[in-house]
Order: C-alpha cells, then structure tokens, then sequence
C-alpha cells in the first residue's frame, strides 16, 4: 500500500530527468502518509528516518547531476538508490505497524 509511491526509483547505472521527477511526489507522499499517522512514539521515530531518507533521494539525484566526474556521479546515483530502498523500509515498517495497530482494536 504505502510503497508503491517509492518502487526503485533508479536502475543500475541510470539517471534520467524523468527519475528526478519521481523523487519529488514520492517525497511529497512520504510527508502526507506520516501526517496522516497516528501520533505515538514509534510513529515519531519511524517518521523522522522516513522523511531524512524520502527527502534525501531527490537532492543525490540533483548533486549526481551536478557531477563533475563519472566517478562521482556513480557514486551519488548509489547513495541515492540506497536512500530510495530505505525509504520503503521504512514505509513498509509503518505499514505493518499500522495494520497490527488495527487488528489490536
């Protein structure tokens, strides 16, 4: 439910304008669910990790782009997929808690 809107936003080796344009309302629905989440102390510390790491996606994405080497915009590409694949930990941990959060009730 929540992690369709962060499927793996780049491939291997590959960063398009069109990924760029992913980041941002994948971002922008990060904030949206997390505001529409109970507030408990589990959803605060879940919150934080997802909002650093949602956010993060997009701005690698902009400083790979700004890359003067290859090197270097390989690097930031990566960072970048590793903060897209956290994200949906983190979506899928809220997911999961809000679902056994219901089945308590």
């Amino acid at each position: 439910m929540f992690c369709e809107c962060v499927e793996p936003i780049f491939t291997k080796h590959e960063a398009k304008n069109s990924k760029y344009e992913t980041c941002l309302p994948a971002g922008r629905q990060c904030i949206k669910i997390m505001k529409s989440c109970p507030l408990t102390a589990a959803n605060l510390i879940y919150g934080k990790q997802l909002l650093r790491c949602s956010s993060s996606v997009g701005a690698n994405y902009i400083e790979a782009n700004e890359s003067l080497s290859k090197k270097d915009f390989l690097k930031c590409v990566k960072i970048a997929r590793k903060e897209a694949k956290e994200t949906a930990y983190w979506l899928r941990l809220i997911e999961t808690s809000q679902k056994s959060e219901h089945e308590r009730r």
